[in-house]
Parts: C-alpha cells; sequence; structure tokens
C-alpha cells in the first residue's frame, strides 16, 4: 500500500509501499483515507522518541478522516460508508499517511458530515492538516 513515512528512526519522510493492513477483527475499524493529520507529534514519532507501536519501514501519522470500508465482528457503532475520523495510539497496523488505518472502534467518531480536513484538524491540539495527495500517499482516482 502507498504511504509516506520512514525506513529508519530519524530518516527523511518520503513515499514509500508497506504491507496492507489485516481484515478489522474484534472492535476494530478499517478506514479508507481521505484526509491525514499531521503535527509536531508526527516528528517525535519520526525521530524516535514517542513509541507509538509500530517499527520502521512505516508510514507516520495517528490522525485520519476517511470511509469505514470494513469492521470487525463486535463493532456495532460503525458501519461500511460511514464518514469518520480517527487518532489512534498505539497504531494497531501502519500509520494514518497511507490509503487503510486501521484502528480500535473507540478511537473513532463520526465527522457529521464535515469535510475531511475539518474533521481531521479537530482532532489534534495543533489544529492543523495535511491532504494525502500531498503526500502521494491517497489513493488513485
Amino acid at each position: 500500500m502507498r504511504s509516506a513515512g520512514i525506513r529508519a528512526l530519524g530518516g527523511p519522510i518520503e513515499r514509500l509501499e508497506v504491507p496492507a493492513p489485516p481484515l478489522p477483527t474484534g472492535e476494530e475499524v478499517l478506514i479508507e483515507v481521505r484526509t491525514a493529520g499531521i503535527g509536531n507529534w508526527d516528528d517525535l514519532v519520526r525521530t524516535g522518541v514517542w513509541d507509538v507501536g509500530a517499527e520502521p519501514p512505516m508510514a507516520l501519522g495517528v490522525e485520519a478522516a476517511g470511509v469505514v470500508s470494513a469492521i470487525g465482528a463486535t463493532q456495532t457503532r460503525f458501519a461500511p460508508g460511514d464518514e469518520v475520523l480517527a487518532h489512534s495510539v498505539p497504531l494497531r497496523h501502519q500509520g494514518a499517511w497511507a490509503e487503510w488505518f486501521l484502528a480500535p472502534g473507540l478511537s473513532i467518531r463520526y465527522t457529521e458530515r464535515l469535510a475531511e480536513a475539518d474533521a481531521v484538524s479537530s482532532v489534534g491540539s495543533r489544529g492543523d492538516s495535511y491532504d494525502c495527495e500531498t503526500l502521494g500517499a491517497s489513493r488513485a482516482a
């Protein structure tokens, strides 16, 4: 899966291919990422100061807005097609700067039809967002 991330701690952010996430289990939700947040915390992850549970090579990002693609067997709050945003740490698979983001249901909320960039910026304390297309990590149209 296409993503933006790092090959090694302290390395530059670059486009890279990472394994696609597994299908969700339990209460997990698989999100087709439309927009991902970016903040100073991503540099903390890049440099190894903040351990988010994944190791390079890895997609960065802990915030995503998009559409639910699949849900685990015990997930009852969300359904495929729902517009959601998530802030998930520790990461279940790869970061949000990728085509797909696997997150626990408790870390997700509805966007209430907000613009995706606005939805992501409302999650983080810094209040900025970055479109995955800029990073080359979004799906091909």
